[in-house]
């Protein structure tokens, strides 16, 4: 995971649960750096992640889903999560949801979360202006500040968010094309 070294080091002092919610597997990327080391500062905080989507993609491939679970399955593992909790709400139809807050205040119930300290989301540009991860930021930041938790939105690196090579895939290879700004 990219840190970058200019960023402050966080250190969530208050008391509850730490909850990262991100659209899809793989969106934590940019973020596990941070979380690795609220987990190092304190082994004994609970930290759940809810992924939104079910990871099928834009052409809901179960296949893909599966991969993508699995994917992130191995990832909690190496930081030190336990599995994500995977919603399985419609990837790539975030946007046409209303109730999204609602639908992750029910989860995070289910989940027996009774205090949150901080949420770890997507930024506020969707990292590259994904419609899933914008509604995700929506409903993240709307939890935060229902709990008064921080909020810690997670962006790509500049370098990357202004790389030739990736503009080029999301877009002129049509991948996102009207999602990057």
């Amino acid at each position: 995971a990219y840190t970058n070294p200019s960023y402050p080091i966080l250190n969530i002092s208050n008391d509850g649960d730490i909850v990262l919610i991100f659209a899809h597997a793989d969106d934590e990327l940019t973020i596990l750096g941070q979380v690795s080391h609220v987990i190092k500062q304190n082994p004994k905080r609970r930290v759940h992640w809810i992924i939104a989507t079910n990871n099928a993609g834009l052409h809901q491939d179960m296949s893909y889903a599966s991969l993508r679970t699995a994917e992130a399955n191995a990832v909690a593992s190496c930081v030190g999560l336990s599995s994500p909790t995977i919603m399985n709400l419609p990837d790539s139809g975030l946007s046409q949801m209303n109730d999204l807050q609602d639908k992750l205040e029910k989860e995070i119930a289910k989940l027996g979360i009774s205090k949150i300290a901080a949420v770890f989301t997507h930024d506020s540009r969707g990292l590259y202006g994904h419609p899933d991860h914008l509604q995700v930021y929506q409903a993240a930041k709307g939890l935060a500040e229902k709990n008064k938790a921080l909020l810690v939105a997670a962006a790509y690196p500049s370098f990357l968010r202004h790389n030739a090579a990736f503009y080029y895939m999301m877009v002129k290879r049509k991948i996102f094309p009207k999602f990057v700004p």
